[in-house]
């Protein structure tokens, strides 16, 4: 793998067998967290071709396990990415159930997505993030993964979605830790059915989960905070908010 992430970081693309070797590793318990993040990163900053895209695509779906689902079931429609819950298709509706997003949300999916049913939405984002814009525009070298949303347009846009109060509450957060971070909260709590709209800006922050690790240097994906502990902030939101 690490051979693979040195090509990668040259620029160089993978060829098809190089991407099987690359998913059974990534798929194996074998390697440690590390190691796969560095390779992901690189793949990332380097930009995936449509080659890479196909090849993982062909790789991930011959490992695919097919659920056991009846016949009859299977031969409906039974899935909506993001939809509005309201075709009368009894369809399994991902956007009524997704609690969380750890970064911007595409132009495209904010367009599509109308949950049936509020739902209770946590949003960290870091400024210096060089992965994902932290203002919004485009992806990738020349805006070949499309375009999200800015951090403040994203929260907006789930505080519009749970039909909350226009006016969230703002909040500065106590440094714990002098790492040249700083967190900011914005909070959206009068929402319908009682959810909730929180988005965390890391102040200079990058492409990484506050509190975690500094999976790979901050030249490729910025710093990591120390300022907050994502999964405690997550599991205490998520304790009060079951959707």
């Amino acid at each position: 793998m690490e051979l693979l992430t040195k090509q990668l970081t040259q620029g160089q693309a993978l060829a098809d067998e190089q991407v099987g070797g690359a998913v059974e590793g990534l798929i194996s318990g074998e390697l440690h967290a590390e190691t796969k993040a560095d390779f992901l990163t690189a793949l990332a900053v380097k930009g995936e071709t449509v080659g890479e895209i196909a090849a993982f695509a062909r790789e991930l779906r011959s490992r695919a396990i097919e659920p056991p689902i009846d016949s009859q079931t299977r031969a409906r429609e039974i899935l909506d990415v993001c939809g509005t819950g309201g075709d009368r298709l009894n369809t399994f509706n991902i956007s009524t159930t997704v609690a969380i997003v750890a970064a911007s949300i595409s132009t495209k999916v904010s367009a599509a997505c109308q949950p049936a049913k509020p739902v209770s939405v946590l949003i960290f984002q870091g400024t210096d993030d060089p992965l994902v814009p932290f203002a919004g525009g485009v992806l990738g070298h020349n805006g070949e993964r499309g375009l999200v949303l800015s951090h403040e347009l994203a929260v907006r846009r789930w505080a519009t979605l749970d039909h909350c109060a226009a006016t969230p509450s703002t909040q500065h957060l106590a440094e714990t830790v002098r790492d040249g971070t700083s967190i900011d909260l914005q909070a959206y709590s009068d929402c319908a059915g009682g959810s909730e709209v929180r988005g965390y800006t890391v102040q200079k922050g990058g492409h990484t989960w506050p509190g975690g690790l500094q999976y790979v240097p901050e030249i490729v994906v910025g710093k990591t905070t120390r300022n907050l502990d994502a999964s405690e902030v997550l599991w205490d939101f998520f304790s009060h908010h079951t959707r």
